[in-house]
């Protein structure tokens, strides 16, 4: 269940291990890093799609997470072993494949971690009910940012595979 109220009493700094500026800055990249995550495909930095401002926020939000793991690596929900096993089939089936194929499967394998701890340490931090309703207006708002420049016509295209339907960044509009 989600703990409502201010974070003092839901434990925010209960411990001496969670206390001082780390535990908000921890926060403070979370919701910038959620923020991000509609305009991925706009703020590519170098042109080439290997770094965006979300892989990077992400990054030093992660960073910030392991200053902290009393609380963001508590213990994990049951749901997670279930994508852990989905990771570990995966997994053995990659080694299965063809040589050609194993750069693309190293690749998901890399992502799909990624989103395991990325759900393991969202999860401990939607614990808070302050962190968890930022996240969602942080989330909500970037998607209605993103909705009003597709109705503007800022940083639009056609998509090449739909006659007629637009994309924000060149995105998949799905």
């Amino acid at each position: 269940s989600v703990k409502a109220g201010p974070p003092e009493s839901a434990g925010w700094q209960g411990s001496r291990a969670s206390r001082g500026p780390v535990s908000w800055l921890i926060v403070i990249a979370f919701i910038a890093f959620v923020a991000s995550l509609p305009f991925e495909a706009a703020l590519l930095l170098g042109g080439e799609g290997f770094f965006s401002i979300s892989r990077l926020l992400g990054y030093v939000f992660f960073g910030l997470a392991l200053l902290q793991p009393r609380m963001c690596f508590r213990k994990p929900p049951r749901a997670l072993w279930w994508f852990a096993l989905y990771l570990g089939l995966f997994v053995l089936t990659g080694l299965y494949q063809p040589s050609v194929y194993w750069a693309e499967i190293y690749e998901t394998v890399f992502r799909l971690t990624q989103f395991l701890v990325l759900f393991w340490v969202s999860y401990n931090l939607f614990q808070y009910g302050r962190v968890t309703r930022w996240a969602l207006w942080a989330f909500g708002s970037s998607c209605v940012v993103v909705a009003g420049l597709l109705t503007a016509g800022i940083g639009t295209s056609l998509y090449r595979s739909a006659v007629g339907r637009q994309t924000v960044f060149g995105q998949g509009p799905n």
